[in-house]
Protein backbone atom coordinates (compact mmCIF):
# COMPACT_ATOMS: atom_id res chain seq x y z
CA UNK A 1 0.00 0.00 0.00
CA UNK A 2 1.54 3.45 -0.92
CA UNK A 3 2.05 5.99 1.48
CA UNK A 4 2.57 9.67 0.72
CA UNK A 5 4.20 11.94 2.91
CA UNK A 6 4.34 15.32 2.91
CA UNK A 7 6.76 17.21 5.49
CA UNK A 8 6.74 21.51 5.85
CA UNK A 9 10.37 22.73 5.68
CA UNK A 10 9.69 25.91 7.26
CA UNK A 11 13.08 27.70 6.78
CA UNK A 12 12.85 26.82 3.18
CA UNK A 13 9.28 27.34 2.15
CA UNK A 14 9.30 24.86 0.53
CA UNK A 15 7.41 20.99 1.18
CA UNK A 16 9.02 17.63 0.89
CA UNK A 17 6.91 14.90 -0.60
CA UNK A 18 7.98 11.47 -0.17
CA UNK A 19 6.44 7.99 -1.68
CA UNK A 20 6.93 4.67 -0.21
CA UNK A 21 5.64 1.72 -2.35
CA UNK A 22 6.63 -1.43 -2.75
CA UNK A 23 9.93 -1.60 -1.00
CA UNK A 24 11.01 1.62 -3.00
CA UNK A 25 10.56 5.51 -1.32
CA UNK A 26 11.33 8.32 -3.94
CA UNK A 27 11.19 11.98 -2.45
CA UNK A 28 11.34 15.18 -3.85
CA UNK A 29 10.45 18.99 -3.43
CA UNK A 30 7.42 21.29 -3.77
CA UNK A 31 6.63 25.32 -3.15
CA UNK A 32 3.40 24.99 -2.73
CA UNK A 33 0.43 22.07 -1.55
CA UNK A 34 -1.64 22.18 -4.88
CA UNK A 35 1.66 20.37 -6.69
CA UNK A 36 1.45 17.12 -4.68
CA UNK A 37 -0.76 15.10 -6.38
CA UNK A 38 1.08 16.04 -9.45
CA UNK A 39 4.24 15.16 -7.72
CA UNK A 40 2.33 12.08 -6.60
CA UNK A 41 1.86 10.80 -10.29
CA UNK A 42 5.54 11.45 -10.74
CA UNK A 43 6.62 9.74 -7.71
CA UNK A 44 4.82 6.72 -8.50
CA UNK A 45 6.29 6.52 -11.90
CA UNK A 46 9.86 6.69 -10.59
CA UNK A 47 8.69 3.84 -8.14
CA UNK A 48 7.98 1.57 -10.97
CA UNK A 49 10.96 2.21 -13.53
CA UNK A 50 12.57 1.08 -10.00
CA UNK A 51 11.12 -2.02 -9.28
CA UNK A 52 11.21 -2.85 -13.02
CA UNK A 53 14.82 -2.24 -13.73
CA UNK A 54 15.47 -4.13 -9.96
CA UNK A 55 13.54 -7.09 -11.26
CA UNK A 56 15.20 -7.31 -14.80
CA UNK A 57 18.62 -6.45 -13.40
CA UNK A 58 18.15 -9.36 -10.72
CA UNK A 59 17.03 -11.89 -13.78
CA UNK A 60 19.31 -11.32 -16.19
CA UNK A 61 22.02 -11.94 -13.62
CA UNK A 62 20.24 -15.09 -12.52
CA UNK A 63 19.20 -16.37 -16.20
CA UNK A 64 19.11 -20.34 -17.05
CA UNK A 65 20.62 -21.01 -20.46
CA UNK A 66 19.65 -24.97 -21.29
CA UNK A 67 20.48 -24.31 -24.98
Amino acid sequence: MPDLRVSDLRSDHMYQVCLDEDGFTECTYVSSLHLVEDKNRQLKAAIRRRALNAFVEHHSNHAVCDV
